[in-house]
């Protein structure tokens, strides 16, 4: 047999004794943001078997007093922030204001979600940052503007995203950024003004809310299963509770902080509210 014969043969022996690997769609991985293989998550399609979880944060000890803000460092927030008081626990009769509440197990896991087109904004007022705890979704842009007639410099802190710090100019140019990576809660401050404090919430889905001044809040379009639900505070910690929501269920769940142990529980009410009907 000569040297050409040969060769042929053993490559094409070296070409058939080689199985070709072929995934199947649904098999094909990626890298996702924290570097793991990840399988490919199909993408949620609503049912209209969506429920809803609603509830209010509760205080039950007496209101801490709010103090005064020296804000003497800089004329124009003195000026413009009169009587500038501390937001970290804000107390309205018996119920707490901003406490981001949030789904952090369930079958949510199975899927991925539309990263939503409209932008999320947080702006600098008088010196404070508005609102002081926002949510926002893996990818979703997050605009951030100076209202203030004055400097600032807003510095993210993340442990899982890139930190950036970054000066802004009065009344200037907004700053366009995103989160790539789920991470509760990032710190948000000015290295101008020592004071100013915001919280953020980046999620891989849209189940999350803030409660308002009375205490309330409402995540909407939730998908029927077992859910652990979290309910977190800048300066009294998170509570959690386990939710069922079942097809087309509005459901409630009260939270109670307190600046004792005892008063840092959560109720879950069991009570299902008007069914919701699908137009």
């Amino acid at each position: 047999m000569s040297s050409r014969h040969y060769l042929t043969r053993v490559l094409v022996i070296l070409v058939l004794s080689v199985s070709p690997v072929v995934l199947a769609p649904s098999e094909v991985s990626h890298s996702d943001d924290t570097g793991a293989q990840t399988a490919e998550k199909p993408r949620y399609v609503r049912t209209g078997a969506e429920g809803a979880l609603s509830g209010k944060i509760l205080f039950e000890d007496e209101a801490p007093s709010r103090k005064r803000i020296d804000m003497s460092q800089d004329a124009i927030c003195a000026e413009t922030s009169r009587n500038p008081r501390t937001e970290d626990v804000i107390v309205n009769g018996d119920k707490l204001a901003n406490v981001f509440v949030y789904v952090k197990s369930g079958n949510l896991a199975r899927f991925q979600f539309e990263t939503p087109e409209t932008n999320v904004v947080l702006d600098q007022q008088r010196c404070r940052f508005v609102p002081r705890v926002l949510g926002i979704q893996t990818g979703q842009h997050i605009l951030v503007f100076n209202s203030d007639p004055t400097t600032h410099n807003v510095h993210p802190a993340p442990k899982y995203n890139p930190e950036w710090n970054q000066s802004q100019m009065a009344h200037g140019t907004p700053i366009e950024t995103k989160f790539m990576r789920a991470e509760t809660m990032i710190p948000v401050k000015c290295n101008q003004h020592p004071w100013m404090k915001a919280y953020v919430g980046v999620l891989t889905h849209p189940f999350f809310a803030v409660s308002t001044t009375d205490g309330s809040f409402m995540i909407d379009g939730l998908p029927p299963g077992d859910y652990s639900v979290v309910a977190w505070h800048e300066i009294l910690g998170e509570q959690t509770a386990t939710v069922t929501i079942e097809p087309a269920e509005r459901k409630s769940v009260d939270f109670t902080f307190g600046t004792t142990s005892s008063s840092r529980r959560s109720s879950v009410s069991l009570k299902i509210e008007s069914p919701i009907v699908v137009q």
